[in-house]
C-alpha cells in the first residue's frame, strides 16, 4: 500500500476512489447511517465513500464470507 503525507488529501481521496470505492457502489449496494435513531441523508458520493471504506475493511477480516449480502456496523458510546 502507498503511504501519503498527512496533508495529501487529494492523493488519499484518489487512491480510495480508484482502489476501494469502485467495488461497492450504488445501485447494487446502499449505505445507511442513523444517529440517535434518525436516518442521515447522504448524496451518492458520500454513500459510495462510506460503502468503500467499510467494505474495504470488512472484506479483509478473517471469517467474512466472500460475497456478503449485508454488513451491520454499530458504534455506541460506553
Amino acid at each position: 500500500l502507498p503511504r501519503f503525507p498527512l496533508d495529501d488529501l487529494e492523493g488519499v481521496a484518489g487512491f480510495i476512489e480508484e482502489n476501494v470505492m469502485g467495488k461497492y457502489q450504488a445501485p447494487e449496494w446502499a449505505a445507511e447511517i442513523t444517529v440517535d435513531g434518525k436516518k442521515v441523508s447522504m448524496n451518492e458520493f458520500v454513500n459510495d465513500f462510506v460503502l468503500g471504506v467499510i467494505m474495504g475493511m470488512v472484506e479483509n477480516l478473517k471469517g467474512v464470507p466472500e460475497n456478503p449480502q449485508e454488513v451491520v456496523v454499530k458504534v455506541k458510546r460506553n
